[in-house]
Parts: C-alpha cells; sequence; structure tokens
C-alpha cells in the first residue's frame, strides 16, 4: 500500500493500473489478515484493541500525520535541484549537519 501512494501522482496516475492493482492486492491482503486475526488464540494484533478510543483515535492521528509528512518532505525533495540530487556525494553533504 505505501508504494502505491507513493508511485501515485509521481511514477504513475492515480487511475492507473499499476497503482490500482497495488491498492487492491493491499486491501485484499488487510482483509486476509483481519479475517485471520480475528479466528486465532493468540492474535498479533487483537482486533479488540479498537474498541478503546484512546487506542483508535491514536492509529487514526499516526496515519495522518505520516502522510502529510510524507507530502510535506516529497515537496522539500522537490525543491533539490536537479544537478544536486543526481550527485550522491553532494546530497550527502547536504544531508549531513556535521560537514558544515
Amino acid at each position: 500500500m505505501l508504494l502505491a501512494f507513493s508511485w501515485a501522482g509521481n511514477r504513475y496516475e492515480w487511475a492507473s493500473i499499476q497503482v490500482l492493482g497495488m491498492l487492491t492486492w493491499a486491501t485484499a491482503g488487510l482483509v486476509i489478515f483481519a479475517h485471520v486475526e480475528l479466528r486465532t488464540e493468540e492474535p498479533l494484533l487483537p482486533m479488540s484493541l479498537f474498541r478503546n478510543s484512546i487506542f483508535s483515535v491514536s492509529m487514526l492521528v499516526a496515519i495522518i500525520f505520516s502522510l502529510i509528512l510524507r507530502d510535506y518532505s516529497t515537496g522539500l525533495r522537490a525543491t533539490v535541484p536537479e544537478e544536486v540530487r543526481s550527485e550522491p556525494e553532494l546530497m550527502t553533504t547536504l544531508n549531513d549537519p556535521s560537514s558544515s
């Protein structure tokens, strides 16, 4: 799912077969995961946790925050000139605060 969101709008259009296919497979995987977790004796993620409003809201805030940070970091990356992005040693210098 993360790969689909990373590629959507950047590498492929949102409605492309690649993005829609990855989102479909990710959704199917989540449904199968939930189905198995509901029927096992010792689940990895007990679904009863989602009945706790603090847990549910915390997970929702974490997802929203991570999407905002992803968009923000994508915007920052876009401001770096192409010449700098194509030179790995220059990017290392820009990312390393101790090099100044």
